[in-house]
């Protein structure tokens, strides 16, 4: 499994030793492996609640921000800066970062709204984990957020659009008022809500992911063995199952990302990025492209990473193994949404919204 991911497991439980740099983290000063341990799931770095802002899911809100958030809190202190309070107005044809355009008071009523308009809710938690929004939930279709102003939430917008084009992650998602939709049918319902729809850069096979989130890979059909390759000449950029270990390397030869299975029907999912210099290959990496879709659970594995809706369907899952359960659900740049690790076994509900699926141990839908 890879290095990095929060894990609810004891301090003593050792995953595989993978080491995964996360070189965004690093330039901005935040330490990400506490003592150069490299063997052990560690919690999430601070910049990985940007990162997971791509799926809706952060580090939970402070208290302070719950409390701020609370439709009852209509005054601000002489030292924070005043925000008049949500109202109900009409759609309007304002943009969004006008003040007239829809606001609502709470995440329940943009999810009333949003499921009014047409949108799809089921599996509806509110759970608050957007640090930056007032109020969170989740759909099984995406997140709904809402913010303490409309300044608020057109500068998370602003935020939420520049990590989709940094990371050459396409997509869409609604704003309005002081609410963002990040969900699968934001761009359907936005307008009937008085928002307007952001559509980010679309990706090429340089650039992955795709917006079918199957990126598409290099061209070529043959199967890279083992070896180093240089990322644009001797490999392409894009989507590749890969069994065995692989690493993506910067030009100073530093790990960008890594992960390794080794049963003997287990794959990973690697994406090779159009800034990385090389990577590196121990076993069989081929491109995703035109490939069947790889079932974990008809050919047996017991490890791996797996594409949703092509390789795993959403829906709740046991993984079970005495050695140490693990399950992880990943977004499009394969950074974690949420995780569990325990001894015996876990259930872990895969969300339609996922990228990918990680798992270790006996797999088994429920």
């Amino acid at each position: 499994m890879r290095s990095g991911r929060r894990s609810t497991a004891d301090e003593g439980v050792d995953p595989p030793i993978l080491r995964e740099t996360l070189s965004v983290v690093t330039s901005m000063g935040v330490p990400c492996l506490e003592g150069g341990d490299m063997n052990r799931i560690l919690v999430p770095c601070a910049i990985a609640a940007a990162a997971l802002l791509l799926a809706g899911c952060s580090g939970a809100a402070s208290s302070s921000d719950a409390a701020s958030a609370a439709p009852a809190a209509t005054s601000a202190s002489a030292n924070t800066q005043s925000q008049p309070p949500p109202t109900s107005a009409a759609p309007t044809t304002a943009s969004p970062s006008a003040a007239s355009a829809r606001e609502f008071a709470s995440v329940t009523a943009l999810r009333d709204a949003y499921v009014a308009a047409g949108g799809v809710c089921t599996g509806w938690v509110q759970d608050n984990e957007v640090d930056a929004a007032a109020e969170s939930g989740n759909c099984d279709t995406g997140v709904l957020m809402t913010f303490l102003s409309p300044s608020s939430a057109q500068e998370q917008a602003t935020t939420l659009k520049q990590l989709h084009e940094d990371s050459g992650i396409p997509g869409q998602f609604a704003v309005g008022g002081n609410w963002i939709l990040n969900t699968d049918d934001s761009a359907a319902v936005a307008t009937a809500m008085g928002g307007t729809v952001v559509t980010t850069a679309t990706a090429t096979a340089s650039d992955a992911p795709s917006a079918t989130d199957e990126p598409a890979a290099a061209a070529e059909s043959s199967v890279i063995e083992s070896g180093t390759y240089l990322v644009g000449s001797e490999i392409a950029p894009g989507v590749y199952r890969v069994s065995g270990y692989y690493e993506r390397d910067d030009s100073q030869g530093e790990i960008i990302d890594n992960d390794g299975v080794y049963g003997e029907n287990d794959l990973t999912v690697m994406i090779v990025r159009k800034g990385d210099d090389s990577v590196e290959i121990n076993g069989q990496a081929v491109p995703l492209e035109g490939l069947p879709t790889y079932d974990p659970i008809a050919e047996g594995a017991t490890s791996g990473t797996y594409l949703v809706g092509k390789d795993i369907a959403p829906g709740r899952y046991r993984v079970s193994s005495s050695d140490g359960a693990y399950g992880a659900r990943l977004d499009k740049k394969l950074e974690i949404i949420d995780n569990d690790l325990n001894d015996g076994s876990i259930v872990i509900t895969v969300r339609p919204s996922d990228y990918a699926f990680e798992f270790s141990g006996t797999l088994k839908k429920l």
